[in-house]
């Protein structure tokens, strides 16, 4: 019996010494694989930009999904839709992208050019943005030190 109870602690020690491990685990894959969306306006002169878009991180590899219409000063309006892949790396809360792909937005998608980062337009064009949680359910996107959009996590 007294060996037993000495089993038995040194399990339940061993096992409480885990748990931080397992957490560890948990949220550094919570934090590296995760999907959220964002809406982003943008009003120049002559047109409006309203466009949804779609981010999927998952362990270095990323992917964009855009769906939107631009509508001009006399309320016509052009559809957007945009989707690629990129690379990105993470440290704490700065992502770096890297695109993979060359997209000619002004071709493909009827955006602006002077309204997407090149990132957005051709491959191998980096983003540098900052990711700063607010709540469980979304997070900042942050451009330099402006937040551009809320970014609410969604299912993968």
């Amino acid at each position: 019996m007294k060996n037993y109870k000495k089993i038995a602690g040194r399990v339940l020690i061993g096992l409480l010494a885990c748990i931080p491990l397992v957490m560890s685990m948990y949220v550094k894959t919570n934090n590296n694989n995760f999907s959220c969306d964002g809406e982003i306006t943008i009003q120049n002169l002559d047109e409006t930009y309203n466009v949804v878009m779609h981010y999927r991180f998952n362990n270095g590899i990323g992917n964009y999904i855009a769906t939107g219409v631009i509508q001009n000063a006399d309320n016509s309006t052009r559809p957007i839709s945009k989707s690629f892949t990129f690379h990105y790396t993470q440290e704490g809360d700065n992502l770096t992208l890297l695109s993979n792909e060359d997209i000619n937005s002004s071709v493909d998608t009827n955006t602006p050019d002077v309204l997407v980062p090149d990132f957005f337009r051709t491959s191998g064009r980096g983003l540098s943005i900052r990711l700063k949680r607010e709540n469980p359910t979304g997070a900042l996107i942050i451009l330099g030190n402006t937040p551009v959009f809320y970014c609410k996590r969604s299912q993968a």
